[in-house]
């Protein structure tokens, strides 16, 4: 399964959790476009947390490229326990979401 669609997966999952059923599908798909932007953007500041600070300059340029199997390549190999780190995140998210 694919970053972004197990993230999907995810936010579906904290929906079913949270109990929300009765949304119209528009207003159900902001919401779950809203939760994968917050989600993502929690992993992405962890990323560049962990990222050593001498590859900072290079990973921005591969950012630039938009080559997502490049940038996921390149943070795997950078910075140790990355699915731990996300793992973690996603957890407290949860948490945080759930008001757990």
């Amino acid at each position: 399964m694919a970053q972004e669609e197990t993230l999907e997966a995810f936010v579906d999952k904290l929906i079913e959790e949270k109990g929300i059923t009765d949304l119209e599908a528009d207003v159900m798909e902001q919401l779950k476009e809203d939760l994968m932007d917050r989600v993502e953007d929690r992993i992405n500041v962890r990323i560049v947390q962990y990222m050593p600070d001498g590859k900072l300059e290079e990973f921005d340029n591969i950012i630039a490229t938009g080559d997502m199997d490049k940038i996921q390549k390149f943070t795997h190999d950078n910075i140790d326990n990355l699915d731990q780190i996300i793992a973690k995140e996603l957890l407290d998210f949860r948490k945080t979401y759930l008001g757990l």
